[in-house]
């Protein structure tokens, strides 16, 4: 036998085992762990081929700001900013603020979030290519991805999402504790993190019940669910009271709900709807700077110097009085404002819009616009599926918490600030994708890729369940 012959023979036998024993058998796995490192990678290279690599954006000064004030013992509290991020900023600011060690450990946070977007999707569904899909369409997502360059609490906000919402699957598949106190732990940091998880305690509590009473029994349910509800707002309160005690005296968790409110209101030229005496002056000013066509409220505190104080809190007060005494006609407003946050294309930060970046700048503004729009419809399918069996399974009762949660931070986002959407609802943006994608794959798999004996089956079994 030639040598030729013994080396073909040789090279049909290893590939012959290596498809019988290897890729056969673990094809999906291979595949799917495959596309999510080819897009992860891929997407980190574009990343930091960005120049500069660190991003400063309007609201980072505060931040480092802060962080300066704790680190120097000047002041723990602040009006504008709560603890989150400046306690995740102390260690980087020693000897001045070492911005690109942020940005480094800000990217180690992200690569870790996409294993566990990953991890969490594959225990909901025991399908491999479902969570490729969704990691491999975020990793190269610029609008998701931008924030790991950027001084600001994005970034850390869809970690903490991500972390609570991975521990708390893992605690109601295994029962074990500790993931429920890392998941309680963490909700309890994403409060003095972001403001606007405010909602999230309650989402999870309720969740936590009705997974309970839909789905599967759990121990010490009602003490589960006020620990999450309990522990959140105690860092709030504790925000509060480090605020009071601090210098500044200020007894409140933030100020920069009077600036987004003062906002909404000039943005929807309700600014002469108070009759009060005590707002006349301010109503006045706020007339003459809406009719020069501007709304921004930021820049009117500034134009206006007579109405500004350390915490906006006459600003505040007009505004919220406008509210509570035209509420049908602010919630209207609002409700536009929502569809807006639905439909809204993101704001790529300092990104090239050439080459493979104008490639990825389309499917990344179309991608978000048809998942956002998708999203109350795929929370719908869930109920629907709900009513037909009065129960969940597992994976359903999550992925319900997980759309609600995502569809929560969506409205909060539109309600409580007047600009900023895609910036704001970020932090669940991951959820969105992952939800989506699960409500499209289930549906094409039970209405068009099922047998048609099957579906005839699954057609009776639902029609004598119906009768």
């Amino acid at each position: 036998m030639r040598l030729g012959d013994i080396f073909d023979n040789w090279l049909y036998g290893m590939l012959h085992r290596l498809q019988t024993q290897f890729w056969l058998k673990d094809k999906p796995k291979i595949i799917s762990w495959t596309v999510s490192i080819f897009g992860v990678i891929f997407g980190q290279a574009l990343l930091l081929s960005q120049h500069p690599l660190t991003l400063i954006y309007a609201d980072s000064p505060t931040y480092v700001h802060y962080t300066n004030t704790i680190l120097s013992g000047t002041s723990f509290g602040n009006y504008q900013r709560t603890l989150g991020y400046p306690l995740f900023l102390l260690p980087f600011d020693i000897g001045g603020m070492h911005y690109r060690a942020v940005v480094i450990v800000q990217i180690v946070l992200a690569i870790i979030g996409f294993i566990e977007i990953y991890g969490l999707l594959y225990n909901l569904t025991r399908n491999r290519y479902y969570p490729a899909i969704t990691v491999a369409l975020l990793s190269i997502n610029l609008e998701f991805i931008q924030y790991e360059r950027t001084i600001l609490t994005e970034e850390l906000s869809i970690f903490c999402a991500i972390t609570i919402f991975y521990t708390l699957e893992r605690y109601l598949a295994l029962r074990k504790k500790t993931y429920l106190l890392l998941a309680i732990v963490l909700l309890g940091f994403a409060m003095i993190l972001r403001p606007a998880f405010i909602y999230l305690p309650v989402v999870l509590a309720a969740g936590i019940l009705v997974y309970h009473y839909f789905c599967a029994k759990l121990p010490h349910v009602w003490l589960t669910a006020l620990l999450m509800l309990l522990f959140p707002f105690g860092c709030i309160y504790l925000q509060m009271v480090i605020n009071y005690v601090s210098p500044i005296h200020y007894f409140g968790f933030t100020n920069v709900s009077n600036i987004n409110n003062l906002g909404k209101i000039l943005k929807y030229h309700m600014e002469l709807l108070t009759t009060d005496p005590k707002y006349a002056a301010i109503k006045q000013a706020a007339a003459q700077y809406v009719a020069s066509g501007h709304y921004q409220p930021v820049i009117f505190v500034n134009e206006y110097p007579q109405f500004r104080d350390p915490a906006n809190a006459l600003a505040g007060a007009y505004a919220n009085n406008i509210i509570f005494h035209h509420l049908l006609l602010y919630l209207r407003y609002n409700l536009k404002d929502i569809i807006l946050t639905f439909t809204t294309k993101p704001f790529l930060l300092g990104i090239a819009n050439r080459g493979i970046y104008r490639i990825l700048f389309y499917i990344t503004n179309d991608g978000e616009l048809l998942t956002y729009i998708l999203l109350p419809f795929s929370i719908l399918l869930f109920l629907v599926s709900f009513l037909r069996k009065r129960s969940f399974r597992h994976n359903e009762a999550l992925m319900l918490i997980l759309a609600i949660s995502a569809l929560g931070m969506v409205i909060l986002s539109a309600v409580g600030s007047f600009n900023s959407y895609d910036r704001l609802r970020v932090p669940f943006e991951w959820a969105v994708y992952g939800v989506v994608i699960y409500s499209i794959v289930n549906t094409t798999k039970i209405y068009f890729l099922a047998k048609p004996q099957q579906f005839q089956k699954t057609k009776r079994k639902l029609g004598e369940n119906n009768a």
